[in-house]
């Protein structure tokens, strides 16, 4: 049975362009019917099925009902309306569309002197170019610092994200983006953006998406970090905070001083958060605790690989049932 075999049919009215108006029968595709949500949870009701590279709709109906014709069951027992979207992709679809949603680099950017940036506020389409340390602009607007062909080098922002300091562009001259190098730009008002320095530079596929830890004794769960805070000290202490001090002959050996309370003195700095380590502001580039954009995407196309399906001694009379409730809109099952 296709799925809107057993549908009602509804009569639709509609006027032609001459002005005549004219009857039809039309399949009521707005009714709708679903398994109960306890079914779903009753292990005797349903099978678990892990979806593989390759598996459609119609080839799991087949395996599982004997039938390619059933694949609507499949998608009805998940709840699944669109899949195109909620199916999982294969692996080479989805490091297709990884591509092409990650599209550019990320450059993760903090001020001249490796301090946070918390003022400039890109936008998206907005133009910035490779600029110099002494952040020079002409009239209001920013000097560019080089060329290529005689064109000055240029990219397009596609995102901003401040609390992670990066910024993601499009360019046709990806080398003159590098770490190290200075961005300026025009703001949304006219003010000139300078003094930006590229600490570290990275294919957004590969880029820093956030930071996460697993959840203390669970197998599963993550705990999102805040990357302007540090995990040196127990526990985050936040970008300008103070907190417990490991000791005093470790913060000694850092220039630290212990406060009477018995916390550091010294507030966290920026290269001392999660994101300035990864950025290496003083140091090498730090990678603890990261979740790439294409880990990210890998992890959330698996979750959909997880599904139930209702068990084969139930279909005929679910298929009975659905064919019964659909003229209503009752829950099957």
């Amino acid at each position: 049975m296709s799925f809107f075999s057993k549908y009602p049919l509804i009569e639709y009215i509609f006027t032609e362009k001459s002005g005549v108006a004219k009857k039809k029968l039309a399949t009521n595709i707005l009714r709708r019917a679903g398994f109960a949500e306890g079914s779903k949870l009753d292990n005797s009701f349903f099978v678990r099925y892990d979806i593989q590279d390759g598996d459609r709709p119609d080839i799991i109906a087949d395996k599982i009902y004997n039938d390619s014709e059933y694949s609507w069951v499949v998608l009805l027992f998940n709840n699944i309306v669109n899949p195109y979207e909620e199916w999982p992709k294969d692996s080479l679809t989805l490091e297709r569309d990884i591509e092409k949603k990650y599209d550019g680099y990320s450059l993760f950017i903090s001020g001249s002197t490796g301090e946070h940036l918390s003022t400039p506020s890109f936008f998206k389409n907005q133009v910035i170019g490779r600029g110099n340390s002494a952040g020079l602009d002409i009239y209001g607007v920013p000097f560019v610092d080089g060329s290529i062909n005689d064109k000055p080098i240029l990219g397009r922002v596609v995102g901003w994200d401040p609390q992670y300091g990066r910024l993601d562009v499009v360019t046709d001259y990806p080398q003159s983006f590098s770490e190290g190098n200075y961005i300026t730009a025009v703001g949304a008002t006219g003010q000139a953006l300078y003094d930006i320095k590229i600490q570290r530079r990275v294919l957004r596929t590969d880029a820093l998406y956030h930071f996460e830890r697993r959840e203390s004794g669970s197998t599963s769960d993550f705990v999102i970090l805040n990357p302007l805070a540090s995990t040196e000290i127990d526990g985050q202490i936040p970008l300008g905070a103070t907190g417990f001090s490991s000791g005093a002959v470790t913060d000694a050996a850092k220039g630290g001083t212990i406060a009477p309370n018995g916390h550091d003195a010294n507030p966290v700095q920026f290269s001392e958060t999660l994101v300035g380590r990864y950025m290496g502001i003083d140091g090498d580039n730090n990678n603890d605790n990261v979740l790439t954009n294409r880990v990210f995407e890998i992890r959330e196309n698996d979750k959909k690989r997880e599904i139930r399906l209702l068990h084969p001694q139930f279909l005929v009379d679910a298929v009975e049932e659905f064919e019964r409730v659909i003229s209503t809109g009752s829950i099957v099952g």
